[in-house]
Order: C-alpha cells, then sequence, then structure tokens
C-alpha cells in the first residue's frame, strides 16, 4: 500500500483531547496496515544510518509499538520511554509542555555503555516537547541519540531538530 493510500487511512478527530486540536489518529493503519506502516518507516533509514544504533526507542504508547516493530525488523534493541510510575528499579524523569498541558517522561537509569546509541521513534510530532523530552532523558540516562522518527509531523507547530537535523517522518502538515 502506498504512503498516499495509508495516509487516507488516519482518521481525524476535531476537538480532541480539547477543543480546537484536530488529532490524527493511526490505530486504523495500525489495525489493518502495520505492516505497510512499519515498511514505510524502515525505509526513512539507510543501511548506513543503522549501523551504530544499538536499540529504538520508543514513546508511550503508539511509540512503544513502531520502535518495537522496527527493532525486530532490524535486529537492533527496545528502550522504553515511559509515563509516570510505570518503570521498575531506578528511574530518571523529565518534565515538558504539551500543546494542550504538560507531561513527564521516565527511563531506567541502567543504560548499558556498549549498547548506547539510540533512534527515538513516536507516533506524532506536535510541538515537540515530548520529543524533546525524551532527547533529553535518553541523553541524561547516558545514552546517546542518533536520530528521530516520527509518523507524523506537524510542521507548523514545531522547529524540532535533534543533532541538527529533523525528525526523520512519514508524513508532514502545515
Amino acid at each position: 500500500m502506498t504512503l498516499l493510500e495509508l495516509e487516507k487511512k488516519v482518521a481525524l478527530y476535531k476537538d480532541f483531547p480539547i477543543k480546537g486540536i484536530l488529532f490524527r489518529d493511526l490505530t486504523p493503519v495500525f489495525k489493518k496496515h502495520f505492516k505497510d506502516i512499519i515498511d514505510h518507516m524502515s525505509n526513512l533509514f539507510e543501511k548506513e544510518d543503522l549501523k551504530n544504533v544499538h536499540a529504538f526507542a520508543g514513546v508511550e504508547s503508539r511509540g512503544f509499538i513502531l520502535a518495537s516493530a522496527l527493532a525486530y525488523k532490524f535486529n537492533k534493541g527496545v528502550v522504553l520511554i515511559r509515563k509516570p510510575n510505570k518503570l521498575p528499579g531506578d528511574v530518571m524523569s523529565e518534565s515538558y509542555n504539551l500543546e494542550y498541558g504538560s507531561g513527564c517522561l521516565e527511563i531506567q537509569e541502567n543504560c548499558d555503555k556498549n549498547q548506547k546509541n539510540l533512534v527515538i521513534v513516536d507516533d506524532l510530532l506536535a510541538t515537540g516537547g515530548t520529543l524533546t523530552a525524551s532527547v533529553n532523558l535518553c541523553e541524561k540516562a547516558g545514552y546517546k541519540v542518533l536520530d528521530t522518527a516520527v509518523c507524523i509531523d506537524l510542521k507548523s507547530l514545531n522547529s524540532f531538530r535533534c543533532n541538527n537535523k529533523p525528525a526523520k517522518y512519514l508524513y508532514s502538515y502545515s
């Protein structure tokens, strides 16, 4: 299935989660066309890009799904970036602002120094708060963030950059 055909499967919800927000929901795409979306996300990376990557870090919760599938496809590990009180053991946290509120993310502190290079993956990049917090959190935990990738980038809401480059994306909206 082409990217254009998949894009037509993205559900739109006006005024969700609050009034004034147009929410782009990938759930219908995941439900019926998951392999296609992962294949297209895989194409965002050149073989050379992945040579030094040890793991894909998924941001709760849709990012878990995408990062896990990419990790499987490329034979890499998975790191979880979660909401507070969801991970056992010692964790580090990072607070951030959203376009409609604030949030906090956590990661386990036990970064393996021999497996530290990450690509952070999420479903959607809006203001950049969540992805920026994820990058900061991973770096505080000892990881090196090599790249970021999302399905949807709402370009008009952000100027996000990691390592002086924008997130890789499948769809961009202004």
